[in-house]
């Protein structure tokens, strides 16, 4: 997938309030040989 194809990224988003994959965008990842840690703060 190419980067050119990311839609929702930086744009207005509305947010559901149940589970919905679609709203989800993926790309490739430039270095697959790295490890990576991501962290997400979701505070209710």
């Amino acid at each position: 997938m190419e980067e050119t194809t990311l839609s929702l990224l930086g744009k207005k988003t509305e947010y559901p309030q149940d589970y919905a994959p679609e709203v989800l965008e993926a790309f490739n990842n430039k270095h697959p040989e790295m490890d990576y840690w991501v962290r997400f703060n979701c505070p209710e």
